[in-house]
């Protein structure tokens, strides 16, 4: 009965998980704990749960190993230790299988003497059943079984040895332990070449030892009844769960799926190799080999039956007591005994320590990519994991440790595993996608996986080993160690059940704590830190890649602004916008909201901006950075400085060291050659005076400082209380330099140096020996000291900046107060910063202010009662006062209450609107055909016609009537001509263009007018409302609103309309045009003017829509169409209810809408 759940365990389990693994392996070419963060972050506890079932496996097998060892030295004798019952160890129940036989005979013969002859042929086997029976009863012990457990370990029954009373150390066991550990080492410690070298012999000579026993068992008696119940299957047993379980576990364990073994392995291949045909050999292989295994050992269970008398089913066994016990009381029956246990066990030793090659590497590797150092000290740590396994192995090497191996064994892999490789199916083929993967495996080997691959993947593979799982669960009993009738049976205590689930869980726990931890380090709300988590590496690094970051930002995207890439802890990155004065929006494509500075982005590196009184505004600054505009770097961290600049700390805060052809405060630009110095091109930045008083100081000479003064009087631009000026944005100065433009009209530039440093591009030491041209002075002169701060020399270029008490820092330019960081000084959620000499610095909330951040910044407070400054509101003052900010005009009266936005306005009734300033329904705001509707409280709302959605029924779902499709058998058709149950172009799952049906129209009005989006590319130009689904090159079907200039969009092919390409947006334009047009196809999708795009609008994700509407493409298959026109009734109904039922579930609405 095994063999049948073993072979359905291997097609739709074992095969197409081993060949997933060894695909993500060498494609991402790392170990399995980061391979599945890149994956799917979401459930990169997958690589830490199959990394810790790779430890216990691993522990497991090495402690296996070293009994193998044990009977290998002992199989060096004349005759072997097991053979016989006159040892030291024996009992008197001991008894050979010769005894056994003679016993048997001895009752068949006497219940034989009153049966005639005729009976006595037809009632042997139930006398031969009778009498196996009592001699069970008898329980005697084979010599295998006692010199197992009384000799290789020492359960005795006086011992009274369990779990809590071990016993004592078993010194021969330990030093085998010991040896096995060894070899492991000096096999693995210069890596995987190493290893690979001994698995040449380890992994071929157990089929030249199996081939000889094979042939050798041909010639047993009793072999062909042990073949017999091998392949005979029993069908009984396949309602019992835990069979399935054994055959699930027992695939994985000899394949490797679920240990991060085939992901170690892979991880090392070639990007192309043909990982197909590896995946198709292997597994072949190793099934042929397991089966063939099986002959060889039922051989010799019908051998054992033979010889003992009795029947095979009792004869036979699993684990541990088959390879220790049974094998070796067979092998102590046939001639030349010696000679065969020596074939076997080392043949056991060989199988074993490739299996532990396996895991270990799978830990070494997984490890090593995430703790990078490691693989610098490979012997090290191969050493250090070595010896933790050995000091972790000693009480398997007690007198009863084969109780805590057995109670391990038992819990620490059997379900872990499956459910390990249960979430890898579910990782990859619904988060991942089936489309990335197959866009991996055509870039790896040149085409996609097969239908059969891609179902096992998504369906058949998760549904098999959940079910596996669940019967398995539900079936469960808790295992003790040998058979109820067996004497040296113990069953396991309550509480070792416990130990052991905890050994099951302890792997499976990091799935859903590494989920729960992802979704907490990510930005956002649920719905954005679960998108974000789901996000695979690749997609977050084109947007992360140092060299695309470069190209990114020196696009014209920000309208002439400062664009700055963004990168969070979690590893992703946010382009944003630091506009110009007076032009706002995320690509400074609008003009300011008047009320607001924070509308123009104006602080970096994510921080937060507050407005706050006479139009300023305030930034929160993250943990790292401080300045006005979160500008100053404070602290290094891994995150600070780009393409591989090293972070520094220094008295003015911490800067970036960059490396060769990189410069940049954060390393973000590309030197220009030393060789091949080109004039820099300009900008325009905006500096306070304070900056620009720094500035003023930098020159070393006074040439160069008289030309400073003189540019900045000649090119200056006065703005307020800011000011602007000219200066390099490429900037070639070393060693601090900044460059400046000298000439508006060459705009060639010049390096202003700091102290210490001269040449063209301050790229020379100045001491007292050196030539340079400039005027040697004093450190003073070229060191200007802030806030009053006095500079004192030290000899010649050396000096430091005396400052007063309330600064400090080189230049006295950080204001400190004197007192250290613990305790935390700062109230009011301030963070302390600890400076130079133990001195701190409260950084405060936009709300507070003072040295320990104990004052509002907008009013005064008593026992929590605030009152607040001119132009200020709320509880602590941190909001604006409406009736200040805005006035109320046309006569109204403002009204000041204790809630946001703590006031309005009063209006008479003849005007509306939050200042009284108008009529809200004239104009009427509505948009395509909606009606203006007053409501009682000075609003407004729109009514829509044509379905239409939207505050200002801005939103449709639709392509214009005259929009192209390409009908079956007709050619190219408008959308008013189109009919339900026509063939149009569409593309498939598997980028096929084939012709779908078309089985209802979501929309069809020809009549009304409606905005679109007109996106044109080089060859095709397409029509869509705002938030129709459309293919975008990199994040799949997104809203047309999403797109801009230069992104990607498939097109059919100019050349072959068979084929299709990846072209870029020239422009994006808004039109009003005639018709309302959405067909559904059966696919989902539909090529209109050669373009691909979604049948769905509105919803995020096509995935989703698509799967919202299988029912009624499931009604439509079974029975036609709903009605017999082009009728959009029934299908519009049905998407209306869904459509209103999910918006009103919060996390549905951030998520799909």
């Amino acid at each position: 009965a095994f063999l049948i759940p073993y072979i359905l365990s291997v097609i739709l389990g074992g095969l197409p998980l081993f060949y997933l693994e060894l695909l993500l392996g060498q494609y991402y070419r790392q170990g399995s704990i980061t391979c599945w963060k890149k994956i799917c972050p979401l459930l990169a506890g997958i690589g830490w749960a199959v990394t810790i079932i790779a430890f216990y496996t691993d522990f497991y097998y090495n402690v296996v190993i070293s009994w193998g060892l044990y009977y290998l030295f002992a199989s060096f004798r004349h005759i072997l230790p097991w053979s016989a019952c006159n040892h030291a160890w024996n009992t008197k129940d001991c008894s050979t299988v010769n005894k056994r036989r003679i016993v048997l005979e001895n009752c068949m013969n006497q219940s034989n003497n009153t049966i005639n002859s005729t009976e006595k042929l037809l009632d042997r086997n139930f006398l031969y059943e009778n009498c196996s029976e009592k001699l069970t009863r008898l329980k005697i012990v084979s010599p295998a079984q006692e010199y197992f457990h009384l000799q290789v370990y020492r359960l005795k029954p006086e011992s009274n040895l369990s779990l809590s009373n071990l016993g004592h150390i078993n010194w021969e066991n330990l030093a085998c332990l010991a040896i096995i550990y060894l070899i492991c080492y000096f096999s693995m410690w210069k890596g995987i070449k190493t290893s690979g070298k001994v698995v040449w012999f380890t992994a071929l000579f157990p089929y030249v030892v199996l081939a000889i026993l094979m042939i050798r068992g041909l010639f047993l008696n009793g072999s062909m009844k042990g073949i017999e119940y091998y392949i005979r299957p029993d069908l009984s047993k396949l309602s019992d769960a835990s069979v399935w379980v054994d055959a699930a576990s027992q695939t994985f364990f000899s394949l490797g799926p679920g240990f991060g073994v085939l992901m170690a392995f892979a991880s090392y291949n070639d990007f192309n190799h043909n990982v197909y045909r590896d995946a198709m050999i292997t597994v072949a292989v190793n099934s042929l080999t397991s089966f063939a295994s099986g002959f060889v050992i039922f051989m010799f269970l019908g051998y054992m039956s033979e010889i003992s008398g009795r029947d095979i089913k009792d004869v036979a066994e699993q684990g541990s007591t088959l390879v220790f016990i049974v094998y070796p009381e067979a092998i102590a029956t046939m001639p030349w005994a010696p000679v065969w246990a020596v074939f076997f066990f080392l043949m056991l030793l060989t199988l074993g320590l490739d299996s532990s090659f396996g895991g270990s590497e799978a830990i070494i590797t997984a490890l090593s990519d995430v703790f990078p150092v490691l693989r610098q000290h490979r012997e090290w740590f191969v050493g250090i994991l070595f010896s933790f396994y050995f000091i972790i192995g000693i009480p398997s090497c007690t007198n009863a440790g084969i109780y805590f191996v057995e109670l391990l064994q038992n819990y620490a892999a059997f379900y872990s595993i499956i459910i390990a490789v249960l979430f890898e199916a579910i990782a990859v083929s619904w988060l991942y996608g089936i489309k990335r993967i197959s866009e991996d495996i055509q870039e790896m080997l040149g085409t996609k996986p097969g239908k059969f691959w891609i179902i096992t993947w998504c369906l058949v593979a998760p549904v098999f080993l959940g079910g596996i799982v669940v019967s398995g669960l539900i079936q469960h009993t808790h295992p003790n160690y040998g058979k109820s009738d067996d004497p040296f049976y113990y069953e396991y205590p309550k509480w070792s059940h416990v130990i052991g689930w905890m050994f099951a869980l302890s792997s499976v726990i990091c799935i859903p704590a590494v989920a729960i931890y992802q979704l907490i380090i990510e930005r956002g709300n649920l719905s954005t830190r679960f998108r974000l988590s789901i996000t695979p590496w690749k997609e977050r690094q084109k947007h992360i890649n140092p060299d695309i970051i470069i190209k990114f930002c020196q696009t014209d995207d920000c309208r002439g602004g400062e664009c700055e890439i963004i990168r969070f802890p979690n590893g992703l990155t946010k382009k944003t916008c630091h506009c110009l004065q007076g032009v706002c929006g995320d690509t400074c494509q609008r003009l300011c909201n008047a009320s607001s500075k924070c509308d123009a982005h104006p602080c970096w590196f994510g921080g937060t901006c507050v407005d706050v009184a006479n139009l300023h505004y305030v930034c929160l600054c993250p943990p790292n950075y401080t300045g006005k505009d979160c500008r100053t770097l404070i602290a290094c961290q891994t995150t600070s400085c780009f393409n591989g600049g090293t972070c520094i700390q220094t008295g003015l805060g911490a800067r970036c060291n960059c490396l060769e052809n990189f410069r940049g405060d954060y390393c973000q630009y590309t030197t220009i050659s030393k060789t091949n110095k080109k004039s820099p091109s300009i900008e325009s930045r905006t500096y306070d005076q304070e900056m620009l008083a720094a500035i003023n100081n930098l020159g070393s000479s006074s040439a160069n400082h008289h030309a400073v003064d003189q540019r900045i009087n000649s090119y200056v631009i006065a703005v307020g209380d800011r000011s602007k000026f000219v200066f390099c944005l490429t900037n070639p100065c070393e060693n601090g330099g900044t460059c400046f433009i000298t000439n508006s009209a060459t705009t060639k530039g010049i390096c202003l140096c700091r102290g210490g440093y001269i040449g063209d591009y301050c790229e020379i030491l100045y001491n007292r020996t050196s030539n340079g041209n400039r005027e040697q002075k004093g450190y003073c002169s070229t060191n200007s000291c802030l806030n009053d701060g006095t500079c004192v020399e030290n000899g010649l270029f050396n000096g430091y900046c005396r400052c007063a008490p309330e600064y400090r820092g080189t230049y006295c330019e950080i204001a400190v107060q004197s007192f250290g960081c613990n305790p935390n000084p700062c109230k009011n959620g301030g963070t302390c910063v600890l400076l130079e000499n133990n001195q701190a610095q409260c950084l405060c909330t936009a709300v507070f202010r003072g040295p320990t951040c104990n004052q509002f910044s907008y009013g005064l407070c008593v026992a929590n009662k605030c009152v607040c400054k001119t132009g200020f509101a709320g509880p602590r003052c941190d909001s604006i006062d409406f009736c200040s900010a805005y006035p109320c005009l046309n006569g109204g009266t403002c009204v000041r209450t204790n809630e946001e936005p703590y006031g309005g306005c009063s209006c008479p009734s003849e005007y509306s609107g939050p200042t009284c300033s108008n009529d809200p329904c004239n104009p009427s705001p509505c948009l395509n055909g909606g009606y203006c509707i007053r409501k009682p409280d000075n609003q407004f709302y729109c009514q829509c016609r044509n379905r239409n959605r939207g505050v200002y029924c801005e939103q449709q779902e639709c392509f214009p009537s005259d929009a192209i499709v390409d009908v079956l058998n007709i050619g190219k058709v408008q959308l008013l001509s189109l009919n339900i149950g026509d063939h149009v172009r569409v593309i498939n799952d598997d980028n096929q263009i084939i012709y779908s049906p078309i089985i209802a129209f979501l929309h069809r009005d020809l009549d009304e007018y409606a905005s679109y989006k007109r996106i044109r590319t080089k060859n095709a130009i397409i029509e869509l409302s705002d938030r129709h689904l459309i293919h975008h090159r990199y994040d799949g079907f997104i809203w047309a609103e999403k797109l801009i200039k230069n992104d990607e969009i498939l097109v059919l092919s100019s050349k072959n309309i068979n084929k299709t390409n990846w072209e870029k947006i020239l422009d994006i334009t808004d039109v009003n045009k005639q018709g309302l047009m959405a067909p559904l196809t059966e696919q989902g999708t539909i090529i209109v003017n050669n373009i691909h795009v979604s049948c769905y609008a509105l919803v995020k994700s096509h995935t989703i829509g698509h799967f919202a509407l299988a029912p009624y493409r499931w009604y439509h298959r079974l029975f036609g169409q709903m009605s017999d026109n082009n009728n959009t009734t029934p299908i519009l109904t049905y998407a209306n209810i869904l459509l209103q039922f999910f918006k009103n579930l919060p996390i549905a609405k951030d998520i799909i809408f």
